[in-house]
């Protein structure tokens, strides 16, 4: 329940493309209304199959964007998605799919990967969040390559919302090492 989440964090939600078709732009105002939450803290995370329609998904994103929510292109790189998609579409960031980075070592194919795709990405003015990151030495490779954010079971694994508040966010919390993680999914129990 992100209005009764006391603490500013954003929220990230996937969408498919059932629930990008009608006026999406219109329902994220109205969810956005009724639950308070600010737009800064609300991101829509998009796969290309939600881009298919170019136009028509160009406008949505451009109008949910003027509403000041963030909009990501999730899991790139492991699908059809040209770089056009990067061009033509109003995006915020770009979401590195674990495939890329379970495996990701200095020498590695998926290190060539990721390193491109963090630096294309600053090229274009967009912020990158990898996932999957699952132990330290990926955490700090990730952040020695530009990586400004993560998500992963490194960081901890879903938990009931006060439970990460005593273990996150209150007096004397260790703070988490390595790339600046995200959100887990804390959710209210």
């Amino acid at each position: 329940m992100a209005a009764e989440w006391p603490y500013p964090s954003r929220r990230r939600q996937s969408l498919t493309c059932a629930a990008a078709s009608g006026d999406l732009a219109a329902t994220v105002e109205t969810v956005l209304r009724h639950t308070g939450l600010s737009p800064s803290l609300l991101e829509l995370e998009v796969t290309e199959s939600v881009l298919l329609d170019d136009e028509k998904a160009r406008d949505i994103f451009r109008r949910i964007q003027a509403l000041g929510v963030r909009v990501a292109f999730d899991d790139f790189g492991t699908g059809y998605a040209s770089l056009t998609y990067l061009k033509k579409f109003p995006l915020d960031r770009l979401k590195i799919d674990r495939s890329f980075v379970r495996e990701l070592s200095v020498a590695s194919d998926d290190a060539a990967i990721v390193g491109s795709t963090i630096t294309l990405a600053r090229l274009l003015g967009l912020s990158v969040i990898a996932e999957g990151i699952e132990d330290r030495a990926t955490a700090d490779l990730l952040e020695s390559m530009g990586c400004e954010e993560g998500q992963g079971y490194y960081f901890g694994r879903p938990m009931p919302a006060a439970e990460f508040e005593q273990r996150f966010l209150s007096k004397g919390a260790a703070p988490i090492s390595g790339v600046a993680a995200t959100e887990q999914a804390a959710t209210a129990a």
